[in-house]
């Protein structure tokens, strides 16, 4: 996984890009506009912690329970059906449920997923959960590209989601870097429990403490 990213950032330092005047509004909207620029923040997070999430658990699986490549394929598989029914119970509910309100569900969905992760105790029961982290997660990126869309002008939409799905990139590999060179040397259940506990309380402690994160599920789809 880190050599595809590697190479994919190998090839982007390559070719040479020609920074237009409507890159660098983009950028400058970026900067300038709260609410974006605290969905880019939000974003990275969450690649960031579903990098090291996926990571750490593919490391769990293979390198201490021993299992198959072949369960590991199931499990992803589970995880992707998950992804595809978020994508598709976004759509059907958005019609009737404020997108705010399905982001707040998908984070503390999340959470919860997050909390129990590791009491998992064989892999039907981690089908289950994985399942239910596809839905959450598809619902949440979902969430905030659609807030992005609803609030960004006509001109720089294309060049905003640009920008934010370049460093959530960076960010996801972020994450995958860090695991792998983790569980090179510490226990990968450990490392698995680590990050699921740690995501929690980030996760949790976003909902209940951060006054930016409940003003933007407020106020999200008025535009500045």
């Amino acid at each position: 996984v880190c050599g595809m990213y590697f190479l994919a950032a190998l090839l982007c330092a390559i070719i040479k890009f020609k920074t237009s005047e409507m890159q660098a509004a983009a950028l400058n909207y970026l900067q300038t506009h709260a609410r974006i620029f605290y969905i880019l923040g939000l974003a990275v997070f969450v690649q960031f912690v579903a990098g090291a999430f996926l990571n750490s658990s593919n490391a769990m699986i293979c390198d201490f329970y021993g299992l198959v490549f072949l369960d590991l394929t199931i499990l992803r598989t589970v995880l992707g059906i998950g992804i595809v029914a978020g994508v598709l119970a976004f759509v059907f509910f958005a019609r009737f449920v404020k997108v705010q309100k399905l982001c707040s569900a998908a984070f503390l969905v999340l959470c919860l997923i997050f909390l129990t992760a590791v009491l998992c105790p064989n892999t039907a029961a981690a089908q289950i959960w994985l399942f239910a982290a596809g839905i959450s997660y598809a619902i949440l990126i979902t969430a905030l590209d659609t807030i992005v869309q609803k609030i960004s002008p006509d001109g720089l939409r294309a060049k905003v989601f640009g920008v934010i799905l370049s460093v959530n990139a960076l960010s996801f590999l972020a994450g995958t870097v860090l695991v792998s060179t983790a569980v090179g040397f510490i226990n990968p259940v450990d490392v698995f429990k680590s990050v699921s506990l740690g995501a929690f309380l980030l996760f949790a402690g976003l909902i209940a403490f951060d006054r930016s994160f409940r003003k933007l599920l407020g106020n999200s789809m008025k535009r500045k």
